[in-house]
């Protein structure tokens, strides 16, 4: 499968001294591709952190799960999407590492989806609220699902402490989301899976600050799209604070 992928990553509107807390791999050489989302952090003394923690987190799993893949994807080892589990889970651990190094209220994580392209199949893995999809010039299948949609829906009925210190992570409680941000429990919300390629698709990987301009569009304008026009329409949404927004748009064509 030949690949080709354009990508675009845009700081936040929310506060002027808030860098951008996304990042992503684009690498198709290897057919490893990723997209990141920094979970945001607390204002502290009327300033934003930066560096930022949860930057740090999303390069750092990242470049580990990356180094990870390209070393594990050349053994004769042929479950794709327990290798992705087993990269995700290093991450992690990295994470874990680095967080084990400062003193925080609440520990700097990320979210994101990991994608491997291998022969005529797309393997995966997701935790958190990024989205994936597979489009064709008529059709558009969502391959992700959004862990936080409860907790989102039902946020008024906790704090953020429980946010963070019960929900996150929990898998018994019913408003539970993962978070890579070191701790154990974030592996029981990795979901993997993979999907079959004509080699005529777009995959479409991107942080939710791209949904609400991205989500609406039909097959055929997403199948159409390029990284400029994307960013053109988050900008046209309206004056309301914009998260950071990041975009892989991977083309696969049959050799």
């Amino acid at each position: 499968m030949k690949l080709a992928a354009k990508y675009i990553s845009i700081r936040n509107t929310m506060y002027s001294d808030k860098p951008n807390e996304d990042f992503y791999v684009c690498d198709n050489d290897d057919g490893i591709y990723m997209v990141l989302d920094g979970i945001s952090r607390d204002v502290v003394e009327g300033k934003y952190p930066n560096p930022s923690p949860a930057r740090r987190a999303s390069e750092i799993f990242a470049d580990k799960t990356h180094e990870y893949l390209k070393k594990s994807l050349n053994s004769e080892i042929n479950d794709f999407q327990a290798i992705i589990r087993e990269a995700m889970s290093f991450g992690n651990e990295c994470i874990a590492d680095a967080n084990s190094r400062g003193a925080y209220s609440f520990q700097p994580g990320t979210i994101g989806i990991v994608l491997v392209v291998r022969g005529d199949r797309a393997y995966y893995g997701f935790i958190g609220d990024c989205v994936g999809k597979v489009v064709s010039y008529d059709n558009v299948t969502t391959f992700t699902r959004s862990q936080t949609e409860y907790v989102i829906a039902h946020r008024a009925e906790y704090t953020q402490s429980e946010i963070r210190d019960n929900i996150c992570n929990n898998p018994e409680h019913p408003a539970g989301y993962g978070a890579l941000n070191g701790r154990k429990a974030a592996l029981h919300f990795i979901e993997t899976g993979c999907f079959e390629l004509s080699g005529t698709e777009k995959i479409l990987l991107y942080t939710d600050g791209f949904e609400e301009a991205l989500d609406p569009l039909s097959a055929k304008q997403m199948y159409e799209l390029t990284v400029d026009e994307a960013a053109g329409l988050s900008e046209s949404m309206g004056s309301e604070p914009i998260d950071d927004r990041t975009l892989l748009i991977i083309s696969c064509r049959k050799e």
